[in-house]
C-alpha cells in the first residue's frame, strides 16, 4: 500500500464541492477542511506510485476550482 498526504488550494466558496468529489475518487481515503496556506487535506491510498502519481495530476488536478 502507497500512502500520500495532498495539500491542495481551492478557490473561495468551493471547498466544500471540491471536497466532496475528492472524496468520491478511488484512492482518496480521506479528506479535511484546515486553517492555514492550504484549505484541504488529501489523504491518499493507493497499490502502487503510479497511481498515486495518476490521480494526483489526472484527476485531482483536473478538478474545478483547484488552484
Amino acid at each position: 500500500m502507497v500512502n500520500a498526504i495532498v495539500l491542495i488550494n481551492v478557490d473561495r466558496g468551493h471547498v466544500n464541492h471540491v471536497a466532496e468529489h475528492l472524496v468520491s475518487l478511488d484512492g482518496v481515503t480521506e479528506v479535511f477542511s484546515v486553517a492555514g496556506r492550504h484549505d484541504l487535506v488529501a489523504v491518499l491510498r493507493t497499490s502502487t506510485n503510479e497511481r498515486i502519481a495518476d490521480l494526483v495530476t489526472r484527476e485531482i488536478m483536473e478538478i474545478d476550482h483547484i488552484a
